[in-house]
C-alpha cells in the first residue's frame, strides 16, 4: 500500500511537470486555441496539485502508522521473559510482521494499478495532444482529450442530471471505441485514466468533490451509481412511472420527450439485477400507460402499422406518443393549446381532472416536470 501511494506521487510529479511544460510551450506557440488550450492546461494542473497534496497526507499517516506498528513489535519481542522463548501466533505481531511492513523501495516499474493508470502515454500529431489509450481487445485509441468534442456536454450536477449524464457517458464510450464504464466492464489502466479525466470534468456543484478525487474512473462511476441506485429504489422508479400522466390537453411537447427519456434512462443505469430490469417490452407497456384511455386507444393502430411493431424501441414509441397527442389536439380543439401547469402537481403534460395527485400543494414550486417531483410527489 505504501508503495503503491510513493509511486503515485512520483507520476503525479512528473504529470505535474509535463503538463507545466506544455503550458509553457502553448504560450511560446500562441496558435488561434492557445487561450482554450492553456485553460484546461491550467485547470488540469490545479486537479494534480491538489492530487499531490491529498497523497501526500494519505501518505504520510500510512508511514507513521507502519512506524509506530515496528517500533511497538519490536519493543515487545525485546520485553520477553528471559530464558522464555518468543512465540509467534497467526493473531500476533512478530518478527515476521515486522519485514512485511518495511518501507519499500521506489522503483516505479514495479506493476500495480496506481502507476499504470497515472502513467497514460501522451503524444501529439496535427490534430493535437492525445492519450494512447489500448482496450481490453487489444485496439489502440486516440483519444484527444483537449478537444471540445472529447468532453461531456451534459453536467453532472445535481441528481436530476444523471439519466441524461449516464447517457452520454456510455454513449461517449462506445463512439469513442472504449470499454463502457456504465456496463460493469473492467476497464484497461490506461482507459481508467482517460475516463478519469473526462468524470472530473464534467462534475459540478453537488458532485464537485470528484473532482480532485484520486480515484479510479470505475470508483467514482460506482460510488456516483450507488447514491443514485439508494434514491431510486425499484420501488420508487415504479412510484414514479404511475405518477406520470400524458392526456390530449398536453402542450408542452419537448416536455413529454424529456421526462419519459430521463426515466428510461434512469432504469436503464440504476437497474442492474436481472430479476428487476425491464426489457424494451416492459418499457413499452410502462410508456402506454402513462396515457389517459382516449390516447391509448388512439395509439393502438399507430403501433399496428408502424413495421418494427413486434419490436418497438421505447425511443421511437415515444416519437408516436408525441404525434398521437399532435393528432388529438388537432381534432379536438383544431390546433395545439397553450402550455398550462396542472395547479395540483405543478405537471405540464396534463389538466387537473386526469390528475393522479390528491389534493393542491402550491408548496413546491420547484417540482415541475423532472424526476425529483416524480420521486417526492
Amino acid at each position: 500500500m505504501i508503495q503503491q501511494f510513493q509511486n503515485l506521487q512520483i507520476t503525479l510529479e512528473k504529470a505535474m511537470a509535463n503538463t507545466a511544460t506544455q503550458m509553457q510551450e502553448t504560450i511560446t506557440k500562441g496558435s488561434d486555441d492557445s487561450f482554450e488550450k492553456l485553460e484546461k492546461l491550467t485547470t488540469r494542473l490545479q486537479m494534480l496539485e491538489k492530487q499531490h497534496a491529498i497523497n501526500k497526507e494519505r501518505l504520510e499517516k500510512k508511514i507513521s502508522a507502519h512506524q509506530n506498528i515496528s517500533v511497538k513489535t519490536i519493543s515487545n519481542t525485546n520485553t520477553t521473559t528471559h530464558g522464555e522463548q518468543s512465540k509467534v501466533s497467526s493473531d500476533t505481531l512478530g518478527t515476521s510482521a515486522v519485514e512485511d511492513i518495511k518501507l519499500p523501495n521506489m522503483d516505479v516499474t514495479s506493476k500495480n494499478i496506481t502507476s499504470d493508470y497515472i502513467m497514460a502515454e501522451s503524444f501529439t500529431d496535427a490534430r493535437g495532444e492525445y492519450l494512447k489509450i489500448v482496450t481490453k481487445s487489444g485496439k489502440v485509441v486516440q483519444h484527444y482529450w483537449t478537444k471540445p468534442e472529447y468532453q461531456l456536454r451534459n453536467k453532472l450536477r445535481t441528481l436530476l442530471d444523471f439519466p441524461r449524464w449516464c447517457q452520454e457517458l456510455s454513449q461517449f464510450c462506445c463512439a469513442r471505441g472504449l470499454d463502457d464504464i456504465t456496463e460493469e466492464s473492467t476497464l484497461t489502466p490506461s482507459e481508467e485514466y482517460a475516463l478519469r479525466e473526462l468524470i472530473c470534468h464534467s462534475v459540478e456543484d453537488d458532485f464537485a468533490a470528484y473532482q480532485v478525487s484520486n480515484h479510479t474512473a470505475s470508483e467514482i462511476y460506482s460510488e456516483i451509481l450507488t447514491y443514485v441506485q439508494r434514491r431510486y429504489p425499484r420501488e420508487v422508479k415504479d412510484k414514479m412511472w404511475k405518477k406520470i400522466v400524458i392526456d390530449a390537453t398536453c402542450a408542452n411537447e419537448p416536455k413529454i420527450g424529456e421526462i419519459l427519456s430521463n426515466i428510461i434512462f434512469l432504469e436503464k443505469f440504476t437497474e442492474k439485477r436481472p430479476a428487476y430490469r425491464l426489457d424494451d417490452n416492459d418499457i413499452n407497456e410502462k410508456l402506454i400507460a402513462t396515457l389517459t384511455t382516449d390516447l391509448q386507444v388512439s395509439i393502438g393502430p399507430m403501433i399496428l402499422e408502424h413495421k418494427d411493431a413486434s419490436g418497438l424501441a421505447p425511443t421511437t414509441l415515444i416519437k408516436l406518443i408525441k404525434e398521437v397527442v399532435w393528432k388529438t389536439q388537432k381534432r379536438l380543439y383544431n390546433g395545439p393549446l397553450d402550455i398550462r401547469e396542472c395547479p395540483k402537481c405543478h405537471s405540464t403534460l396534463h389538466s387537473p381532472k386526469n390528475c393522479r395527485k390528491h389534493g393542491s400543494d402550491n408548496s413546491k414550486p420547484e417540482w415541475k416536470d423532472n424526476i425529483d417531483h416524480l420521486r417526492h410527489g
